[in-house]
């Protein structure tokens, strides 16, 4: 990644972000927004990981049911820093990527004007408010593990606002058509999901129907 200019396009990207995913789209690639994405990745899967403890793992477990015991969780909390940081090389760049072709494909429908290329570049770099995460992971332990939780739901909105504008400046959409280009996909996805629970349920219901009927009929 080139370092020239690296500290301003940090730094506008988050407090002039109109102006500074723009500027990130034009100047940048892909890959360097990707290379972005993947070292906060690494740093927030590491020090949230680090941040756990047995008694919030055994806590987690137990509200869940899980028949973990204190050895097992122990075993899982010593090997999760590195299990997370080879999970996130292995799948963050697939996610990252094809998160990105379903947005831009979506952006272009509604004409946008950008592409894959530059649209890499800002999406990489809206993924700096998940930093927050790090001194919120190394502050819960004097404090609350709800910390890292707040700070997570903070970086999450903070994060995808910022997505939404480097669609925007990226593809020269309005803010509306920037918005309804990021949000098709889930939307879409939502109604695929309903569909076919509806259909799972319309042609399992008069077999369920019928087992019944034959128990009651045994009976």
């Amino acid at each position: 990644m080139s370092l020239q200019n690296l500290g301003n396009d940090l730094s506008q990207a988050l407090l002039r972000p109109f102006k500074g995913l723009g500027r990130v789209a034009e100047k940048r690639s892909i890959w360097e927004g990707l290379a972005l994405y993947v070292i906060i990745s690494l740093l927030v899967v590491f020090f949230t990981a680090r941040a756990v403890t047995l008694e919030n793992l055994t806590y987690f477990l137990n509200s869940l049911k899980l028949p973990f015991s204190e050895q097992l969780a122990q075993v899982f909390l010593e090997s999760l820093p590195v299990f997370s940081l080879i999970l996130q090389l292995i799948f963050g760049p697939l996610l990252f990527l094809s998160w990105l072709a379903i947005v831009n494909f979506c952006a272009e429908l509604f004409s946008g004007e950008g592409d894959a290329n530059s649209l890499g570049a800002a999406f990489g770099f809206t993924s700096l408010p998940a930093l927050l995460i790090v001194p919120a992971a190394l502050l819960s332990q004097f404090f609350s593990f709800k910390l890292i939780l707040i700070a997570a739901a903070v970086s999450f909105i903070w994060s995808h606002i910022l997505k939404i504008i480097a669609l925007k400046e990226t593809h020269q959409l309005t803010f509306a058509h920037a918005f309804m280009a990021y949000l098709l996909p889930v939307v879409a996805f939502l109604i695929a999901l309903f569909l076919f629970v509806l259909m799972s349920v319309a042609f399992l219901l008069p077999l369920v129907i019928q087992f019944l009927d034959s128990i009651t009929m045994t009976f």
